[in-house]
C-alpha cells in the first residue's frame, strides 16, 4: 500500500499552529492593556490605550482568520494526498492487472 505524502499537511499545520498562537499571544495582550486602560487616570493614555486596543484588535481578527485558513488548508491537502495515494495504488494495481504492450500477442 501507498502513504500519503503528509509534507503539505504537516506544513498548514504547522503554520496553523503558529497564527493560532500568535493569534492567542495577542488576544492576553488585548486583556492586559484593556485592564491597564481601566486603571489609569490620564485621559490621554486612556485615549493611546483605547487605540493601541483597537489595532490589537484588528491585528487578532487578521491572525484568526488567516490560522483558520491555514486549517482549511491542512485539511484540502490531507484530502489530496490521501486521493494521489489511493490514485498511486489504483494505478499500480491497474498496470499488474493489463499485460504489458511489448508482451508477444
Amino acid at each position: 500500500m501507498t502513504s500519503p505524502d503528509w509534507t503539505a499537511v504537516d506544513a498548514h499545520h504547522d503554520e496553523y499552529a503558529r497564527l493560532h498562537s500568535a493569534s492567542d499571544h495577542v488576544a492576553r495582550a488585548v486583556a492586559e492593556l484593556i485592564h491597564a486602560a481601566q486603571q489609569v487616570g490620564d485621559h490621554a493614555t486612556a485615549v493611546a490605550l483605547g487605540e493601541a486596543i483597537e489595532s490589537l484588535q484588528l491585528t487578532q481578527a487578521q491572525l484568526a482568520a488567516a490560522a483558520e485558513r491555514a486549517y482549511s488548508l491542512s485539511e484540502i491537502a490531507r484530502r489530496s494526498a490521501r486521493q494521489a495515494a489511493f490514485q498511486r495504488q489504483f494505478d499500480q494495481a491497474t498496470e499488474r492487472a493489463t499485460p504489458a504492450d511489448d508482451a508477444p500477442r
